[in-house]
């Protein structure tokens, strides 16, 4: 079996797994349906609502309706408080800034430089690293080929949420692909200039 492999240079994974999460606009109708939260932390919010119903006899019940919205990095530490995540991402002259969220993402306006993504955790620890080149592993010899170096690829924001290198590399027809959210960062290497993965096969 023969595997796509991706040389990737620093102390990470950028390749961040995400847990479910609600959409942003969950807070939103929360708040139309006349919830208000009582209680906040990193990845979750407390949503209540007091209401009060009479019977027939004129006795009025007051009830608190309660729910938990959960979600990973569902909100940021801003100016001695918790608010809500709202990731953007931001050109500068020396690239994209990701922020509003745990975590802050520095992008290189050049992908082919060392360290040229950056991520400041909520902690301050910074992480950095940048991609190599493409190759596969043939695990039944036990060697790697490889297809195909970095370059140099200017990034461009795409929608809300992504970061894309288009034509990032040497000799193959791939971008790379950067998706900022608030629970992390996703990286995929598809074909220039579709969203198609890359795969090697027998």
């Amino acid at each position: 079996m023969r595997n796509l492999v991706v040389a990737f240079v620093g102390s990470f994974t950028l390749s961040l797994s995400l847990c479910a999460q609600e959409p942003v606009s969950m807070s939103q109708r929360a708040q139309q349906a006349g919830y208000s939260v009582t209680g906040i932390g990193a990845h979750h919010q407390v949503w209540s609502r007091l209401t009060r119903t009479t019977n027939e006899t004129g006795v009025v019940t007051l009830r608190t309706n309660s729910f938990v919205q959960l979600a990973t990095g569902l909100n940021r530490w801003s100016t001695n408080r918790w608010i809500e995540s709202q990731p953007e991402l931001v050109e500068t002259p020396n690239g994209i800034i990701g922020r509003k969220t745990q975590h802050k993402t520095l992008f290189s306006d050049n992908i082919n430089s060392a360290g040229s993504v950056r991520i400041k955790m909520s902690d301050g620890q910074w992480f950095k690293g940048h991609p190599l080149c493409l190759a596969y592993r043939d695990n039944s010899i036990g060697s790697n080929v490889f297809i195909a170096k970095i370059h140099d690829s200017f990034g461009q924001i795409v929608g809300s949420n992504r970061v894309v290198y288009p034509d990032a590399f040497d000799g193959v027809n791939a971008s790379v692909s950067y998706t900022f959210t608030r629970a992390g960062l996703v990286r995929i290497f598809g074909s220039t200039p579709s969203r198609r993965r890359l795969r090697v096969s027998d």
